[in-house]
């Protein structure tokens, strides 16, 4: 037990060491970084020490570290309380005198000497743990996710004969009778038996499973204990060897499994004991597992007992209305109490103890765990005193840590373990009991010790008020009040403690002293702040949240500790009081009700951005009306609780393969998203420190040895990065060593461009005159500081790389091929029998015809089932599966999962054990595979499912093909593939594919009025009504319907339906959402895939790009986008031909790398102005309805590192212009100078008379390739005359320029012209003279209304 008390130690430290007030010292003193470490190692640390004292128990080295890791988490934690001293030192002298101040420098407690000293040894401490880090990685101790808990040891069924069960008799004759009289029901029943712990719940069930009239009305009876594992292939396996007694060696399959079941059940009546149940995930019940264990196969009369702490469980499990266990009477707690207390006393002291006894029983309110472990206690108290001292426990007053107290009762053997809690548990649990119960204070007349700066009172669930005169407290800091669900008020006038530091609830009244103003001067309050009974709030804006600088989670409720929009008052001015509820914008957590619609991103003086933003949880009954009006960016660790938020992955009109489950694994890899974002960020860098031009400059300034150092450095990080992720999902340190990492890259990049712009500075300066190249030494651009400021930065940037490598050598990283996926749960064949299925009969029977036609092929043939997610496919292929006609024609039926593991050898194991019903122990190798598969299904007519199918590598196929589709097998053979994708449905199939459609709008009702008007919601009119709206927006999508007729079924109160009818739960045409996240949605449910030239990521964008690039009909960008998206690098609008206009304060996005179009507008904010201070702008750039331009230089266009530039005057393509246009296109291209390396140039609807300056400057264009000309119809008579000293010249295109005379003379220089283009220029008459026969490279020449 002593190692385990390292555990909450470390994670003590760890939580000072993420203090506020520690880090404001540690920022101030420029040691913040020391302390980030110390922070992140010991979160490392405490992930191990699971595993650590395990080994302890056998190795002394690990013990011995054990102590020597105890010795210094102390060290660090007194010098983590000197930071904090020093905190409060400060706001103590912030009072004083300048002349004390002073004088305090030069005095014994002198702070400059003080920081010293702190600052050395933070690091000293540091050095220490970062060793011991080094000697814990030689012990081979596995990372763990978390510290795991104490697994529960598995219950039974047997009932403990000497023990008296007494209260329960009554209880337990309900739960049979109920089970016995179900005995004639067809389906499966399923019982819940709820109530908290400690109840009896294992109790009862055990007294009903053991009961004669039991073991005789049920053939087969099985008990499993669930906890947290609700796994389909582990529960169906673990039933399976309960009801065979013998161990199940069949793969973890679970059609294999399903078989088996179905084998092992039969037709017999069996009652299963699912006890200690946890799951509140619908999807695994409702899709995994109800099929498997409630088949109409079984015998009439099987029962499910469920046992569970929560009603939600019970809600989605239970067929039947709950058993909800009661307290125990007086009587009966007194009974269970005396029996184990009064061993071995006379009666003499039975009487002496009784009345005391009598007391212990009435505080511990008829809970029999409480009751048998008080009793437990008192036996071993022979003296009244010792009852009495007990039964007060501490003085009045007395306060004392939670855990200390739980850990001398483990000391002194208290309390014991039972089947479901270990010995922490179980004192938590009686800890948490006794204390709503009264028993360790009073609590409904709370006092306190003035001088005492914390008061914890977590978990008091029955405390009511806190101390009238608690203002008087004025040292307090600390004031901690989760879980005090009880709690009526706050004290009056807590505003007066502006000590207080932690506040964890806040309930608002209305009387005076009680408002949210309160708050207002409690500027140091930290950490986490819920508010509570807000609609009693008239303005937010008093509570100054915005101030409050250290607050990292926010939590705001509308009711006093009820969820949803229950006890909302009809005010309604819920949107106001958000309004002016404005956090600061460095909050990590937001959590809100369900009542939380509108979020108040913006004020009247700018906007709020929630940049560090990690997690935003929106409570109330599954709905999250918020989260459809937030916005928020580079949230890369953001996750979304509940995890049956699932409405995010339904987006581009595809949904998820489950409601819940797809969010989950979207939320389960939102760390391994936001690191993979990394690896192309090092990649490109790497490459860009290999290129040939950085290296020309690199080289002449003696340079180029660091510079292959970095590109070194980054080629060896970048093999690590795969395992760096995956051990960055548990490991903190790891974590923080990737931001640092993707920190670096970026100003390795940053360095690298500065040399790529040298290089080609050098080459347009090759052009300049000798003076000019002189005098450049001694301007602000002089290239020698030029050189040596990047120069120094090249060194610090490799510098920053050789710490992080030396860091990354400490965390033992591997190479790995690639990041893992998170496996896909596998589907089965059976069907949920009690879902009745709306608006696919016609699509079976299509499918069952189509397969029974096919009697007499010969070869097999392969029918594709394809449609968008969430259509039902799978559905269709098990109503397919199970018809009677199918069962019949079909010798051989297998079902076989697929997603993304296409590889040969795991399909064809999977048939080859699926058909013979037993694992296939053969190696990896095909051809033996392949004779087993043969043996299996020779001469036989099989029908083989294969589902959820996303290989799009016809290669992959063609080594499956002929496998499957072998000529032995019979006449008739069938395989149906399910598929989103239409490519895999023309790779694979030899049948037309059988397309899915969404539901007709009956059907839409049917199905979702089945699921929301099924839990006593009354199909009412208003409901009605307000339902249809809904089903419409699901547009015939049977998961969009059966999970939003789910989420109705919870709500009540016509307001709550008009509220999500109203929101965008379902994402509707033209709903805006930021690029980045919406690729990680693709990446996390499988819409892309890697392949041989991209990985995940660079997939991403392409198909984004893809897809942007054809928005023909995009019309409006989002117009706070410049606000809100301030790191957007790339914004691509190519082909965005209806798009009216740019939003305004483009220039905000300093970081744009990118901007394929821009629309020149007349508003403030849209003018060209806007591009002035992108200097990163690269490659191409279209400027559009330059007839708005008033000074194009305000573009800056000559510093930027464009390549390609479009120039139109228009606004879209097709212009008709107007008689007023005011004609000065003359002076807006002289002033639109474009940088000197332009290699294509395009000047679209352009009316001056002649052409600028610029176009004439015959140094101006060495490096175009193309230039093209298109309606300049009114005045351009003549093109450049230096057009023959373009000599990289490839391309020129000459379109609908009517007034044109003639092309130039001097063309001849054009040798690299390898095409040209003329059209509908009627005013050319001839071209010079010989001039096709003096271009060498001319291949296309195209000449179209010239020359006649």
């Amino acid at each position: 037990m002593a190692e385990s008390l390292l555990l909450p130690l470390v994670r003590g430290v760890v939580g000072k060491a993420g203090d506020a007030l520690v880090k404001r010292i540690t920022h101030m003193w420029g040691i913040d970084g020391d302390r980030e470490k110390l922070e992140d190692w010991l979160v490392y640390v405490s992930r191990m020490l699971a595993h650590a004292e395990v080994k302890a128990e056998t190795d002394p080295a690990v013990k011995r570290w054990m102590k020597n890791l105890k010795t210094a988490v102390y060290q660090a934690d007194d010098v983590l309380d000197n930071f904090e001293y020093e905190a409060l030192r400060r706001e103590a002298q912030g009072a004083r005198s300048m002349t004390s101040k002073v004088l305090s420098n030069f005095t014994r407690h002198n702070p400059l000497l003080f920081r010293l000293k702190m600052s050395r040894e933070l690091k000293n401490v540091l050095d220490k743990i970062e060793g011991l880090v080094s000697d814990m990685n030689r012990f081979a101790l596995v990372e763990r996710a978390e510290v795991p808990q104490v697994v529960c040891r598995q219950t039974r069924s047997g009932l403990d004969l000497s023990e008296e069960i007494l209260g329960r008799e009554d209880e337990m004759e309900k739960v049979v009778k109920l089970l016995l009289d179900q005995q004639d029901q067809q389906s499966v029943q399923v019982l819940p038996i709820i109530g908290m712990g400690g109840l009896g719940k294992t109790t009862i069930a055990k007294m009903v499973y053991n009961d004669n009239r039991i073991q005789k009305h049920f053939e087969l009876k099985t008990w499993y204990c669930v906890s947290e594992n609700f796994e389909a292939t582990t529960v169906v396996r673990s039933v399976i060897e309960l009801a065979t007694k013998d161990r199940c060696k069949l793969p973890d399959n679970i059609e294999l499994l399903q078989g088996r079941l179905q084998q092992v059940i039969g037709r017999k009546r069996f009652l299963l004991i699912l006890d200690d149940v946890w799951n509140q995930e619908q999807h695994k019940w409702n899709d995994d597992l109800r099929p498997l264990l409630c088949s109409s196969t079984s015998g009439l009369g099987s029962m499910i007992v469920v046992t569970s702490r929560l009603q939600q469980v019970a809600s989605i499990m239970g067929t039947l209305p709950s058993h909800e266990l009661k307290f125990l009477s007086e009587d009966d707690s007194w009974k269970l109490f005396s029996n184990k207390a009064f061993i071995d006393k006379g009666p003499q002291e039975q009487i002496e103890l009784v009345s005391v006894g009598k007391d212990i029983v009435k505080k511990c309110k008829g809970l029999p765990l409480a009751l048998k472990t008080m009793g437990g206690l008192m036996s071993s108290k022979q003296h009244v005193q010792e009852w009495k001292a007990i039964a007060n426990f501490f003085p009045k007053g007395y306060w004392m840590r939670k855990d200390r107290l739980v850990q001398l009762w483990m000391a002194n053997g208290y309390i014991h373990e039972e089947e479901t809690m270990d010995l922490e548990q179980k004192g938590e649990f009686i800890f948490n009991y006794l204390a709503w119960g009264s028993f360790l204070q009073d609590m409904t007349d709370l006092k306190y010790t003035p001088g005492h700066k914390t008061l914890m009172l977590d978990d008091c669930y029955q405390l009511q008020y806190l101390p009238k005169d608690m203002k008087t407290m004025r040292k307090l800091r600390h004031l901690h009040l989760f879980q005090c669900f009880n709690l009526k008020r706050m004290p009056a006038e807590l505003g007066l403690l502006h000590n207080l530091r932690t506040l964890t609830i806040f309930i608002v009244g209305t009387e005076d002293g009680y408002g949210i103003e309160q708050l207002k001067d409690l500027r140091y309050l930290s950490n986490r702040l819920t508010l509570y009974n807000l609609r009693k709030a008239k303005s937010g804006s008093k509570a100054n949240l915005q101030e409050k600088q250290n607050l990292s989670e926010l939590s705001l409720h509308w009711g006093r500790f009820e969820f949803g929009n229950h006890g909302i008052d009809e005010s309604r001015n819920e949107e106001e009081v958000l309004e002016s509820l404005v956090p600061h914008n460095k909050l990590q957590i937001l959590e809100g009700p369900i009542n939380l619609v509108v979020m108040p991103l913006e004020e009247q003086q700018g906007h709020i951005k929630l940049d560090t933003l990690r997690k935003l949880k929106v409570s109330g009954d599954d709905s999250f009306l918020a989260l459809f009006d937030l916005k928020f960016r580079d949230c890369f660790a953001f996750v979304a609780s509940p995890p049956s938020l699932f409405i995010h992955a339904m987006l581009g009109g595809d949904w998820p393969t489950g409601a819940d489950g797809a969010c989950k694994q979207l939320l389960n890899n939102s760390t391994i998203m936001a690191a993979s974002l990394l690896m192309p960020v090092v990649s490109s860098v790497a490459s860009k420190a290999a290129d040939e031009l950085i290296q020309t400059v690199t080289r002449m300034w003696g340079v180029d040895a660091d510079r292959g150092k970095l590109e070194r450095r980054l080629l060896a990080i970048q093999c690590l990065l795969a395992d760096a992720e995956v051990k960055s999902e548990t490991n903190p340190a790891v974590r923080r060593w990737m931001k640092d990492l993707k920190a670096v890259a970026y100003q390795a990049d940053d360095v690298l461009d500065h040399f790529q712009y040298e290089a080609l500075r050098r080459q347009a300066q090759s052009r300049k005159s000798m003076t000019s190249k002189v005098l450049s030494h001694f301007t602000n651009n002089s290239p020698l500081f030029f050189r040596l400021k990047v120069s120094r930065g090249l060194k610090k940037v490799l510098d920053k790389i050789n710490e992080l490598v030396e860091e990354m050598n400490k965390f033992g990283l591997v190479e790995r091929a690639e990041v893992p996926h998170v496996p896909y749960r596998q589907t089965h064949s059976l069907l949920d029998e009690s879902e009745e299925i709306y608006g696919r009969d016609k699509d079976k029977e299509l499918v069952v015809k189509l397969l029974l036609d096919q009697q007499s092929q010969q070869n097999v043939q392969v029918l594709p089932i394809i449609g968008m997610g969430g259509l039902g496919k799978t559905t269709l292929a098990k109503m397919v599966y199970n018809n009677s006609r199918v069962q019949k024609h079909f010798e051989f039926k297998m079902w076989h999962c697929v997603s993304e593991n296409f590889r040969a050898t795991d399909v064809v194991r999977s048939i080859i054990q699926l058909a013979t019903k037993r694992r296939c122990d053969l190696p990896d190798t095909i051809e033996l595979l392949r004779g087993q598969l043969q043996e299996v299904i020779a001469r036989k007519r099989f029908l083989l499912i294969l589902d959820d199918v996303w290989n799009e590598d016809p290669h992959k196929w063609d080594d499956l093909k002929p496998l499957l589709c072998s000529p032995i097998s019979c006449s008739g053979s069938m395989i149906i593939v399910t598929t989103r994708s239409h490519r895999v449905a023309s790779i694979m199939g030899t049948l037309p594919p059988h397309e899915l459609s969404c539901l007709r709008e009956n059907d839409s009702w049917e199905l979702f009025s089945k699921k929301a008007f099924s839990k006593g919601v009354q199909e009412k009119e208003e409901f009605v009504t307000i339902g249809r709206r809904i089903v419409n927006k699901c547009k015939g999508l049977p998961l969009a319907l059966k999970t939003m007729g789910g989420l109705m079924s919870s709500k009540q109160q016509v307001q709550e339906w008009e509220a999500i009818a109203e929101t965008n739960i379902v994402f509707p045409k033209d709903y805006m959402m930021e690029k980045d996240k919406l690729i990680q949605l693709w990446m996390a449910n499988g819409f892309v895939h890697e392949d041989e030239t991209m990985d995940l990521t660079q997939r991403g964008e392409f198909v984004f790009n893809e897809l942007l690039n054809e928005c023909y009909n995009l019309r409006y960008l989002p117009e706070d986008m410049a606000t809100n998206l301030r790191k957007l690098s790339h914004i691509y609008l190519l082909g965005c031909i209806e798009l009216e206009r740019m939003p305004p304060k483009l220039s905000l996005l300093q970081n744009l790398r990118t901007l394929t179009k821009f629309i020149v507008g007349t508003e403030d904010g849209c003018g060209i102005e806007e591009l002035k201070d992108l200097r990163q702008l690269g490659n191409r750039l279209e400027l559009w309805n330059l007839r708005n331009v008033k000074n194009g230089s305000k573009a800056n266009l000559h510093e930027k590192q464009i390549s390609e530039l479009l120039l139109s005057w228009k606004h879209k393509r097709i212009h008709i212009p107007t008689n007023d246009e005011v004609n000065n296109d003359e002076e807006i291209l002289e002033s639109l100078v474009p940088p000197g390396n332009l290699k294509l140039l395009e000047v679209r609807d352009y009316n001056g008379l002649s052409i600028p300056q610029w176009m004439r400057d015959p140094q101006m264009f060495q490096c175009l390739r193309e230039l093209t000309i298109i309606r300049c119809t009114r005045s351009l008579v003549a093109l450049p005359t230096n057009l023959g000293n373009l000599t990289k010249l490839r391309g020129l295109s000459v379109d609908a320029c009517g007034v044109l005379k003639a092309l130039p003379d001097g063309m001849d220089g054009l040798d690299s012209l390898i095409g040209l283009q003329i059209s509908f220029c009627p005013g050319i008459e001839e071209f010079p003279l010989g001039l096709l026969q003096r271009l060498p490279a001319l291949r296309y020449l195209s000449i179209w209304g010239a020359l006649a």
